[in-house]
Order: structure tokens, then C-alpha cells, then sequence
């Protein structure tokens, strides 16, 4: 008779005559014993008589789980004898079992084995501590044990009462410096036992910083089971976070863009734009160097703004704002009239932060933060001068570029130059007789000692003078002499200059 189980048929077909020995037949099979509601089954509670009948050589009880427990059912594995042949009486046969189930005892213990990982490769911006609750205890520390693969990862092992939602770990999960949580921790589960169900459970106790943001948040890991985890299962408990950065209430600029920092003479309209964080408020003044007065647009303009040191001047207030929810960052942008100048000027974008509100690291913290250059199309002139006594025969050159502009830059500019050569004659008149010194001219625009005025301080217009040659009408008695050279004019420059070439500084009478 079974009591409180039930054992599962095992139905085979076979013909008459057909036996063991002759290896036409099975050898043997198995059945299951399956306790009834409320009961529980395991294998050291049945057995087999001591002499078994003819037909059967051994008969084995094993265990599916871990006995004792409701998801554990019994497996019944026997063989027949070898000399156990079919006949026409042997319609049913007989296993010999004898056993019971036990009522399930709700207050028995189970055991707990599992691992308990960190993903610190695929988990984000934080870290995790656990130890071990409700006779569970953890091993190794956690924060010290952790693979070449990223996984951190503690055994919890220990016993637990078979029943709801036991605490058998205590999380705790604390975001990196200058990061938060916005989303709760997650969990996933490998390889556990039909039955046995792990929750993620977060405390009401948290952490935050300054601006109300989870710094740090705890956690419990509960086990709802009524069987055992064993070892051998190699059930694994995943944890799941992503840390966001920290929103500052500190605002920042971080971007002034206005394209080239020079313009030309005649003047331009320039696009500025200011880059930063939503919300970040400055103030914006443009002004003219020479005498500190804004050039702003009047239909701009919105605020008197102090500007040392012309003090109070009319301006932008602004506040950086986007209609995207989810930007972070947005521009502000207009157009800028820069009139035209009759001389060389300079203009200064002030940008000027207000509330919480700074300049990014990479600005300029001090006004001006960007400089905008107007500068005359220079003129370079090629010259020499007369002495006392003597004359000279010349042709004044001439060429008007663009600032900072190099003459392969200027083709378009049919009256420009890159290259051209010189003839200096310089003659005898009055009284004495001949020229007395007739060294070379010296060119330099780096050497004092250089024979041509304003070649050191040449306005950043750079030139090169080669193949100077100097010849006289009498090596004897020279009343004459000619000064020849091939000039290269490498880049204007941004304000006019003459280099004139001092005749007394290599000629004398």
C-alpha cells in the first residue's frame, strides 16, 4: 500500500519468449514516486524487500532535489535478472516497494548556496557591499574578491526557516563621486531551483547630495523557497545599476564662436553665438577699444551693463534656454555689425556670468574674453634716400595687400607683386672728389645693425632681400654707385610701413 505517494507505471511491450539473456528485451527502466499534497518524499524512505523476486536483479531509490523538500520526487531504477524471460502470463508485473511520504514540516529548515555577483564591467558608476542576513553568511569579503573579467563576487551560504521572503543578504549600493542613481538596482537569476524565487527589495533609507539626488540607497535580497539551494546547482544572483552624473546646480559657458577673429576695414556683420548649460545666465557686451563704446544693436540690447572702465553701457542679459526637456546644453546666436574704421581697431566680446552661472576653464576668466581685430590694408614701400653731396636715381615701390594675408592669398589682386627687383643710383655732386666707403648694404629683420629703417620693427610685414649687389663707375675714384637686389615679399602685415634704405650707412664722402 502507498502511503500519501504515488508511483508512476512503466509499460513495455514485448514477445512471448523474449528474454534478458538473449538481449531481444529491455534490461530494466525506471518510475517515479510522487508525493502527494502536502507531503514530501525522499529516497532513504524506501527500499526494496531483502530477496527480491526472480524476475529482478537490483531495484535503486535516488532523490530528483534535495530530500525532504516539495519539488523533490523519487526515481525507482531496477533490472530484470538475466535469465528473466517473457511468457503469456506475465501481463503485469509486480515491484516490490515499500515506504511513505512525511507531511511537510513548515517550519524545517533549508539550506542556502549561492553566488552573488557584480558585473563592474557592465555596471556603471558605482559599487556595491553585501553581507550576508538571516544565518547567511558571506565568503569571501565581497570588495576583495574580484576577476580579470570585472565579476566581484561573494559565496552566501548558510540555512534559512522554509518560509516567505527571507532577508538572506543586506545591500548596500553607493553611486561614484559626482554621480547618482535615478532607477532602482535590478536583479537576475541563474540556475535556481523551480520553487525557489529571489526578490530585490530597496530600503526607505537613502543617501543623497546637496540637490536631492540618490547618492547611496539600500537594498535587500530575499528568498522566497521551500526547497534547498544547493551547491551544486551553481546558482548565481546578478546585480544591476547604472550611475548618471551629477546635475550641478553650477551652470556653465563654455563655448564663445565668432569664426575669424579678424574683419576688414570696410567692416562685416559676424554670427556669435554663446554655447553653455541650460539656464546659464550672463551678461554680453561688445565694444570698441579706442574710446570703451558699445556697438551693440539697440534692438538687441536689453540691459545697462557696468563695463570697466567706461561704466555703465547698454548690453545683453541673457539666460541660456531649449524647448528639448532632454538637452543639457543650448546656444544663443545673432548677428553682429562691426562698422567701418579709418585706422586700425579692436573689439571686445565681454561675457560676464551672473548667478550661479561660470566661464568654462578654457575661456578667458577676465574681460575681454575674445578680441575681434580690424586692421588697414597695408602698404608696404620699398625706398632709399640721398645723402649730403650726393644724389640718387630711383623708383619708389609700392604694393597695398590685405592683413596678415600672404601675396599667394591674393592673386585676385592684379596689383600685387610677390616678387620684383630694385636699382639704388646714388651719384657724387658737390664738392670732394669720390665716395670713400662702398661696403653692402646689410638686410635683417631681426638684426639692429640692418642698413634699412623698419625691418626690425616691420608691423608683422615680412619680406626677404636677396642677390644685393653693389657696383661703382671707377674702383679708384667712384662717383658713382648702384645698389641692386631681388625683393620677396613674403606676408603683409597690419599696419603700412616703409622700408627705406639709409644710404649714409654704407656710403660716405
Amino acid at each position: 500500500m502507498a502511503y500519501n505517494y504515488t508511483v508512476s507505471e512503466y509499460i513495455f511491450t514485448e514477445a512471448v519468449t523474449d528474454a534478458v539473456y538473449a538481449g531481444n528485451m529491455i534490461s530494466g527502466g525506471t518510475m517515479t514516486i510522487t508525493p502527494n499534497p502536502g507531503y514530501v518524499v525522499s529516497a532513504s524512505s524506501f527500499s526494496g524487500p531483502d530477496t527480491l523476486p526472480g524476475q529482478f536483479a537490483s531495484i535503486a531509490f535516488t532523490d530528483t532535489a534535495v530530500a525532504g523538500e516539495v519539488n523533490n520526487t523519487v526515481t525507482v531504477t531496477f533490472t530484470f535478472a538475466t535469465l528473466f524471460e517473457m511468457s503469456p502470463s506475465l501481463n503485469n508485473i509486480t515491484l516490490p516497494i515499500t515506504g511513505h511520504a512525511a507531511l511537510i514540516d513548515d517550519k524545517r529548515d533549508i539550506a542556502i548556496n549561492i553566488d552573488f555577483f557584480d558585473n563592474t564591467a557592465e555596471n556603471a558608476n558605482g559599487y556595491v557591499a553585501i553581507t550576508g542576513g538571516g544565518g547567511i553568511t558571506e565568503n569571501p569579503a565581497f570588495e576583495t574578491n574580484i576577476d580579470s573579467d570585472g565579476l566581484q563576487s561573494t559565496n552566501l551560504s548558510g540555512e534559512i526557516d522554509a518560509e516567505n521572503n527571507i532577508v538572506i543578504g543586506t545591500i548596500t549600493l553607493t553611486a561614484d563621486t559626482n554621480f547618482h542613481f535615478n532607477d532602482l538596482a535590478t536583479i537576475s537569476v541563474e540556475n535556481a531551483p523551480e520553487g525557489a524565487n529571489f526578490s530585490l527589495t530597496p530600503d526607505l533609507v537613502i543617501l543623497t547630495n546637496s540637490d536631492g539626488q540618490v547618492r547611496s540607497r539600500f537594498y535587500r535580497l530575499k528568498l522566497n523557497s521551500d526547497v534547498s539551494v544547493p551547491s551544486g546547482l551553481g546558482c548565481k544572483v546578478f546585480i544591476h545599476y547604472t550611475g548618471v552624473a551629477d546635475v550641478s546646480s553650477t551652470k556653465e559657458i563654455k563655448q564663445i564662436i565668432h569664426g575669424s577673429p579678424e574683419i576688414p576695414i570696410g567692416g562685416a556683420t559676424k554670427r556669435i553665438k554663446i554655447v553653455g548649460d541650460v539656464g546659464a545666465e550672463f551678461d554680453l557686451t561688445i565694444t570698441k577699444a579706442s574710446d570703451n563704446t558699445s556697438i551693440m544693436s539697440t534692438d538687441l540690447a536689453n540691459a545697462d551693463i557696468i563695463h570697466i572702465p567706461a561704466g555703465l553701457i547698454r548690453g545683453l542679459n541673457k539666460t541660456l534656454t531649449t524647448t528639448d526637456t532632454n538637452q543639457l546644453f543650448a546656444t544663443f546666436e545673432f548677428d553682429q555689425i562691426f562698422p567701418s574704421a579709418g585706422s586700425n581697431e579692436i573689439y571686445h566680446i565681454n561675457v560676464t556670468p551672473k548667478s550661479s552661472t561660470i566661464l568654462n576653464a578654457n575661456l578667458t576668466q577676465a574681460a575681454p574674453q575674445e578680441i575681434i581685430y580690424q586692421y588697414i590694408n597695408p602698404t608696404i614701400t620699398f625706398d632709399t634716400d640721398a645723402g649730403t653731396n650726393y644724389s640718387v636715381t630711383r623708383t619708389v615701390t609700392t604694393y597695398t595687400g590685405r592683413p596678415n594675408k600672404k601675396p599667394s592669398n591674393l592673386k585676385h589682386i592684379k596689383t600685387i607683386n610677390e616678387t620684383f627687383s630694385f636699382s639704388y643710383v646714388y651719384t657724387r655732386t658737390g664738392g670732394g672728389s669720390k665716395f670713400s666707403t662702398t661696403d653692402l648694404p646689410v638686410w635683417s629683420m631681426t638684426d639692429a645693425s640692418s642698413d634699412w629703417d623698419q625691418s626690425v620693427t616691420n608691423h608683422g610685414n615680412v619680406i626677404e632681400i636677396t642677390n644685393i649687389a653693389l657696383s661703382k663707375n671707377d674702383e679708384t675714384t667712384p662717383t658713382i654707385i648702384t645698389v641692386t637686389g631681388d625683393v620677396i615679399i613674403k606676408k603683409f602685415g597690419t599696419a603700412n610701413v616703409t622700408f627705406n634704405l639709409d644710404s649714409s650707412e654704407f656710403l660716405a664722402i
